[in-house]
């Protein structure tokens, strides 16, 4: 059986949320509950602000000594940068809003202290649907991989920032909009029938347990 909330997509994703929009209004329809088969898209680079405070961390774990001096200013930049590209990102997916097709659906919200997987384990349950999530397609800067893999802690788990988490049927369409903007985006998986959060890495296949309370 599927597993639900008693809110929808909107309550649980609160003021995250840029756009909900649902062509079919029909009394019958189920609003809060994603079909299978729409595409799930990451725009902007995720973590950058969490890269930073873990980056500031290093000294006082003994970690990091490999890492060049100018990466501190080299990711203080980038996250200025990645504020900047979201506000574009928002008047991209607005626009991709108004031009909703027939029975369309287009969810979009920031992440924010949010995680990547805590974002994939809201959407799962507040819509009602399984996912299939690829990790290799996230868009994210090998800085932070890197910042993170110094520490031995999970980037997956830090809040995901500025990125935004994007689900539609017109996905592919919409993030190809986006790119042609000069913002990083991707289609990185899609939704299910059932309840199973599938995550993808290399040849890999694991499942996504309930992840732990949001940092702050």
């Amino acid at each position: 059986m599927t597993e639900r909330t008693k809110s929808g997509i909107p309550e649980v994703f609160g003021d995250a949320v840029l756009v909900y929009k649902r062509k079919d209004e029909s009394p019958e329809a189920l609003r809060d509950r994603l079909m299978p088969d729409l595409g799930i898209a990451l725009c902007g680079y995720a973590v950058l602000g969490a890269s930073i405070e873990t980056l500031r961390e290093l000294p006082a774990k003994g970690a990091g000594t490999h890492l060049p001096y100018w990466l501190p200013e080299r990711m203080r930049k980038l996250q200025g940068e990645a504020a900047r590209q979201t506000k574009a990102a928002e008047a991209v997916i607005r626009q991709a809003a108004e031009a909703l097709p027939e029975e369309g659906l287009l969810f979009a919200a920031r992440l924010g202290e949010r995680s990547l997987k805590r974002g994939f384990w809201d959407l799962s349950v507040a819509g009602g649907c399984g996912l299939q999530i690829d990790l290799r397609r996230i868009p994210l800067r090998q800085e932070s991989v890197e910042i993170f893999e110094a520490v031995g802690e999970d980037l997956y788990e830090a809040p995901g920032g500025e990125a935004i988490l994007l689900v539609s049927g017109g996905a592919e369409r919409i993030c190809e909009a986006l790119s042609g903007a000069g913002i990083p985006a991707a289609v990185i998986g899609y939704t299910l029938s059932g309840s199973e959060k599938r995550l993808l890495s290399g040849g890999h296949v694991s499942y996504l347990n309930r992840p732990e309370a949001n940092r702050g």
